[in-house]
């Protein structure tokens, strides 16, 4: 159990509160009606945030998705860097973590490459990125395709 001070339960109030602390970091503000960069400039400042080898990375998943998805519009959903269709839909998310990166696809896809992610950790959608190892371009970008066409053709939405 998480607590505030010796024995003192961490309250939800106060959970909320640090994680909005946390946004505001992210985004620079904490006036609603400023509510900071948006768009591609809301990603740069959010690569920015990163030592070098995660800013690495980071800008080459971001430069992957450009141009394997150039029709979506890059975003920050949940503070992490989102591609979405020109409907609206979420395709694909990608975050920053203190040891690596992550792609976050629906489950389905993440399922679908599911023989040829043997050697990475994955998640629910997720696939784990370690810094300093060298990114699987082919297999991540044939995964966005496929999200892409999941979304347009059998009308999948985000999680």
């Amino acid at each position: 159990m998480m607590t505030e001070g010796p024995g003192i339960p961490l309250s939800r109030g106060l959970r909320l509160a640090r994680s909005t602390a946390y946004a505001v970091s992210m985004t620079g503000t904490d006036n609603p009606s400023s509510p900071g960069p948006t768009g591609p400039a809301a990603v740069d400042a959010y690569i920015a945030g990163f030592p070098d080898l995660a800013r690495a990375l980071l800008t080459e998943l971001r430069e992957l998705a450009r141009a394997a998805v150039p029709e979506a519009t890059e975003t920050l959903k949940w503070n992490a860097p989102a591609y979405v269709h020109p409907r609206g839909t979420i395709l694909f998310q990608i975050s920053g973590h203190k040891a690596h990166a992550s792609m976050v696809f629906t489950p389905s896809v993440r399922e679908a490459f599911e023989d040829e992610l043997v050697n990475f950790e994955t998640g629910k959608g997720s696939v784990k990125l370690f810094y300093g190892q060298p990114a699987p371009h082919d297999l991540l970008e044939r995964m966005m395709l496929a999200r892409l066409r999941e979304y347009e053709d059998e009308g999948v939405n985000w999680m």
